[in-house]
């Protein structure tokens, strides 16, 4: 086909599987948390009880806890008001600027001749060829990222899901997809969503959080120690000791900006390092 149409097939291609896989979940998702916010008071009484019951021989130290508690839950709550505008013009600048990612996505791909001509000519005629190196393995290093995040997020949310759903942890397709989407933070991210669950699990039940616990602690040390190095070094030709290096560099500079590339950076790194310099 020639280039622009099989880029605009392509594009449709992907925002119609994209499309449909929402019309498919999405409704799911939507219900559980519509449930989910109105169980906050249930949740909340849950916890207030566990809690109670932790600190029933030490009333001061309860008494304590509930007033400084009460006093946080109110500035946090005064701040969330406040802030809800400034984060509403957050969203949209967030889809604006996805819709222009996009664009550009597109306008590259269905004609990318002029922009690689202009990287060429930017360098020396005898670093020519090994630039074209580079940016082809690069190229190829993205991409298997990409795939890479799409089989550890599959791996994160389906076991996810299945264990939430049979312990009978409310949300459990909420926390699946958010266990999904937490792959794009390598190492802590799988820890951060955890923290949702369980404590919805701690208000039915101190022994469910336990397991709920246990269980995002096993998988997240499996996966992030012994599957996803090997996972994203295979697929982008990087080695899982160079990826971690690279990802905790990026944190220190740049913070979650930094962990969110430090992959794909990686793959630019060691395919620039190797041509230019080796």
């Amino acid at each position: 086909w020639p280039r622009p149409l099989a880029t605009a097939a392509a594009t449709l291609a992907v925002l119609a599987a994209m499309g449909l896989l929402g019309w498919l979940i999405a409704p799911a998702v939507a219900a559980q948390a519509t449930a989910l916010a109105r169980a906050v008071p249930q949740i909340v009484a849950g916890l207030e009880a566990r809690a109670s019951t932790l600190l029933a021989a030490y009333p001061q130290l309860e008494a304590r806890i509930r007033a400084d508690a009460g006093t946080q839950l109110t500035r946090w709550a005064i701040a969330l008001l406040g802030d809800v505008w400034a984060y509403g013009f957050s969203l949209v600048g967030a889809l604006l600027l996805g819709i222009l990612l996009l664009s550009i996505v597109v306008y590259m791909v269905s004609d990318p001749r002029p922009l690689l001509e202009g990287y060429l000519r930017a360098m020396p005629p005898h670093l020519r060829a090994p630039a074209a190196r580079a940016f082809a393995r690069a190229s190829a290093a993205t991409v298997g990222w990409m795939e890479a995040n799409v089989v550890l997020g599959t791996l994160k949310a389906v076991p996810a899901f299945l264990f939430l759903y049979f312990m009978g942890i409310p949300g459990a397709l909420v926390w699946s997809v958010l266990a999904f989407f937490s792959t794009l933070v390598p190492r802590i991210g799988f820890y951060v969503m955890a923290v949702p669950p369980v404590l919805v699990a701690l208000s039915i039940s101190p022994g469910k959080a336990a397991w709920t616990a246990l269980f995002f602690w096993a998988w997240s040390e499996i996966l992030g120690s012994l599957i996803a190095p090997r996972v994203q070094g295979g697929s982008m030709d990087v080695h899982p000791v160079f990826l971690l290096f690279v990802t905790m560099a990026m944190a220190v500079a740049f913070g979650l900006v930094g962990v969110l590339i430090a992959a794909p950076a990686a793959g630019f790194l060691k395919a620039y390092y190797e041509e230019f310099y080796l």
